[in-house]
């Protein structure tokens, strides 16, 4: 909790600061944002380390069926990812890339989960 409380004010003095040179200086008002992610990222690997343990403990509770845990690991990474990257294009006014990103991990998603969809779908024809 104190990481967090940590992060967040020198995310928001970041915002501050690339919000006080956005006029002036677009380029570096980006990078600044672009830092504050980095930094909320670095933070977030810790926790990271405890989410890839529950994962494995998870996959050997289903007998090693990773077919089941990685595909969702893998969505909920690329919707961060997208997610942050789409708001950085945002930030800097190109909304067209935005999009672009936004449904780049939109397919990109669809095309993890398609294995899983049919693994649950064949699952529940076996039970029929």
């Amino acid at each position: 909790m104190d990481l967090l409380f940590k992060t967040a004010a020198a995310i928001l003095l970041a915002n501050l600061m690339a919000l006080l040179i956005r006029k002036t200086n677009p380029e570096l008002a980006l990078l600044i944002n672009i830092m504050s992610v980095t930094l909320a990222f670095f933070a977030a690997g810790n926790y990271a380390f405890g989410i890839r343990d529950l994962s494995d403990t998870v996959k050997t509770m289903m007998h090693g069926k990773e077919n089941y845990v990685d595909p969702i690991l893998k969505c909920v990474a690329i919707s961060f990812v997208t997610r942050i990257s789409s708001d950085l294009c945002k930030d800097s006014a190109q909304s067209a890339s935005a999009s672009a990103l936004e449904l780049l991990g939109t397919v990109c998603s669809m095309g993890i989960a398609m294995p899983l969809i049919l693994n649950i779908l064949t699952t529940i024809g076996g039970l029929l």
